[in-house]
């Protein structure tokens, strides 16, 4: 889903885009990012991105993984936004949903890391494509609060 329109005036005459494609897991990579907890999530992804002035491009949920295009700005550094993407949605998740620690087992929604790639204005369109249409093949896994995902 498109949440911003990314800048690019001319992609060939931009030699430093700073967007980022990234992507992550819920605590052990556990299957939870389905209906109704998906969308808080991703609300919740988007409310802090909104509030904290960072630029989320997509946000599109697997069922045990979440993909980001992030458009930087100046002096925003990707460690410093993640860290602060995945620790103020971590705390509203659980704020809504508080019975899902109990769930995972744990008090930490998020694992630990992330990966990503930075993106060139050349690629952007192709990425974008990607995120949108990573759930339609990502393949579902059940989730068992009561033991791992299958």
């Amino acid at each position: 889903m498109l949440i911003a329109t990314p800048r690019v005036e001319n992609p060939r005459l931009t030699p430093l885009m700073p967007y980022y494609h990234v992507w992550f897991s819920p605590k052990n990579r556990e299957a939870i990012l389905e209906g109704a907890i998906a969308e808080i999530t991703r609300a919740k992804l988007v409310e802090a991105a909104a509030t904290r002035g960072i630029t989320l491009v997509e946000c599109e949920m697997g069922y045990d993984h979440v993909h980001m295009l992030l458009e930087l700005h100046e002096g925003q550094a990707l460690p410093s936004v993640m860290h602060l993407l995945k620790g103020i949605s971590a705390h509203r998740v659980f704020e809504e949903v508080p019975e899902l620690k109990i769930d995972l087992r744990h008090t930490s929604f998020w694992q630990r890391g992330y990966g990503y790639r930075k993106v060139g204005a050349l690629e952007l369109s192709r990425v974008r494509r990607y995120i949108r249409n990573h759930r339609e093949v990502s393949e579902p896994r059940v989730f068992n609060p009561r033991g791992r995902s299958s």
